[in-house]
């Protein structure tokens, strides 16, 4: 626990314009209806300082917010997450090839994803900084219609999506 698509992350905003559900359309430009892209609404940007060898972030969520986060390696197969003005969260475990969520202790919306590539012992400590994606809202008002959410399952459908609130409130409607 937390796997992925169980969490804060059961439900996620992607671009359209694909040919297929789930097909290939990475361009914001594009994103004016037709299918669901594999392409997920970017959230926060990630610079990573001091990188945990064999784990990459691959999202963080808007409900963060800007600023400093701390990934660490608590034991060898451990990881945490403290989003910045966070705290601490639980330890998940993490076994080579996984994809897990890593929450923040004191907010479960302020969240990241991460991959492990290596079997090696986990440590150290990362500075995750995040930032605002520009382009992920650029013209976003005029695109909505063309954005398709997509579920995990039907049951996660009510599961509210904090990417897809936060990218709506920046615009100034109402969620």
């Amino acid at each position: 626990m937390p796997e992925i698509n169980t969490h804060a992350d059961a439900v996620h905003a992607y671009l359209s314009g694909a040919a297929s559900d789930g097909g290939a359309q990475a361009s914001h430009d594009a994103s004016l209806g037709n299918y669901r892209s594999s392409t997920a609404l970017a959230g926060l940007g990630v610079t990573v300082t001091s990188p945990i060898s064999g784990v990459t972030v691959d999202y963080a969520a808007h409900y963060n917010g800007t600023g400093s986060g701390t990934l660490a390696a608590p034991s060898a197969d451990t990881l945490t997450w403290r989003a910045p003005n966070g705290s601490t969260g639980a330890a998940v475990a993490i076994a080579n090839g996984e994809t897990k969520i890593l929450e923040d202790g004191s907010d479960p919306s302020k969240y990241i994803k991460v991959s492990r590539t290596s079997a090696s012992a986990l440590t150290g400590t990362a500075t995750l900084t995040l930032a605002d994606v520009v382009k992920a809202i650029e013209g976003l008002g005029e695109r909505l219609a063309g954005l398709q959410l997509a579920a995990a399952s039907p049951a996660s459908r009510e599961a509210e999506d904090p990417d897809l609130a936060a990218a709506l409130e920046a615009l100034g409607r109402d969620v």
